[in-house]
């Protein structure tokens, strides 16, 4: 049964280490009415102008300059947005709310000039399909160095010199950006083939496939104080053409929408060589739950834990993500 957990590895991955998968139109409530601005309705995708990802990159990203009190305004009106939705419960909504909320806790720290709090590595996950994600860990390097590349892995899946995707293994991710928002934001739509049960169908029904829309934005704060933000505006997977992995050898599979995807990034350069990365994600994929009546009871019969071992696979999984970006930010820039 542990290769159930093998399988399942990829789902909670893809949700904790790429910037590019989990939201989309849940809740269907009117947001706009409890918070005052309806994040995912305000970008007109008609009205985005080009532009030119290769300089953006090789620049350094669209970094603005923006405001800590600004920015914990912001994170209060998504939490706000957030919570009017319908159809989750309170737990759902602690874990689909606490990106921002640990996001707003990172940015009074810091606006206090004090540094980023450690945050033990940790996972949690609910069979519905509604998780978390969060951690804090310094690494060796410059933080405008780390922005860069948080940059090109978002806009081009590529950083150091090589396809992200490819480095991992587990996902195959087409990044196509749409243009710039009148507000600065990039508008992109990412088509994200999943790893999971590449090696069987059997155990537990998952996302494969996967279409959305989202926004990547910069926010330089300070001196050394940076926030990525890239959250899905809408899920576009219904409709989309089956297809297959490029890596692998299966054939296509369908769209399976996902309902949130909201992964944050906070950088804090630490003055001395170093700077402390914060990432945290919330997101509601599809519902875990396995394929027949047959394979439940087995896993109840053997105890088998899957949402515990889907939260020890992830955090394993960061950890090689941790790895490989010290490996960039430490590498020649190009």
């Amino acid at each position: 049964m542990r290769q159930i957990g093998i399988c399942l590895l990829c789902l909670l991955w893809v949700m904790v280490s790429t910037p590019l998968l989990f939201a989309g139109e849940a809740g269907q409530s009117k947001s706009s009415q409890a918070s005052g601005k309806d994040w995912r309705s305000q970008f007109d995708l008609a009205a985005l102008k080009k532009v030119d990802v290769d300089a953006m990159v090789r620049n350094g990203g669209a970094l603005e300059k923006s405001d800590y009190s600004l920015l914990i305004r912001e994170a209060d009106e998504h939490i706000t947005d957030i919570r009017a939705r319908k159809g989750y419960t309170e737990a759902d909504l602690d874990l689909l709310t606490s990106s921002w909320v640990r996001t707003k806790e990172a940015i009074a720290l810091l606006r206090e000039g004090r540094p980023l709090r450690p945050i033990k590595m940790v996972a949690r996950a609910e069979r519905d399909g509604v998780r978390d994600f969060g951690d804090t860990r310094v690494f060796k390097g410059d933080a405008k160095r780390a922005v860069n590349i948080l940059c090109e892995i978002g806009l081009k899946d590529s950083a150091d010199g090589k396809s992200w995707s490819e480095a991992w293994g587990y996902l195959d991710r087409i990044p196509t950006v749409l243009g710039n928002a009148p507000d600065g934001d990039i508008v992109l739509r990412a088509d994200i083939v999943l790893g999971v049960n590449t090696h069987s169908d059997l155990g537990y029904n998952q996302i494969y496939n996967a279409r959305n829309i989202q926004r990547y934005t910069e926010r330089r704060l300070g001196d050394g104080d940076y926030v990525v933000i890239q959250d899905m505006i809408r899920d576009d997977s219904v409709g989309a053409p089956p297809r297959g992995p490029r890596f692998s050898k299966r054939g296509p599979k369908p769209y399976h929408p996902v309902k949130e995807w909201i992964p944050i990034t906070v950088v804090h350069g630490n003055g001395d060589g170093t700077f402390t990365l914060g990432y945290f994600v919330s997101a509601h994929g599809q519902e875990l739950k396995p394929i027949s009546g047959t394979v439940d009871f087995l896993a109840n019969l053997f105890r088998v834990d899957v949402e515990k071992i889907m939260r020890k696979d992830t955090i394993k999984s960061r950890e090689k993500w941790n790895s490989l970006f010290q490996q960039a930010v430490l590498a020649p820039a190009p």
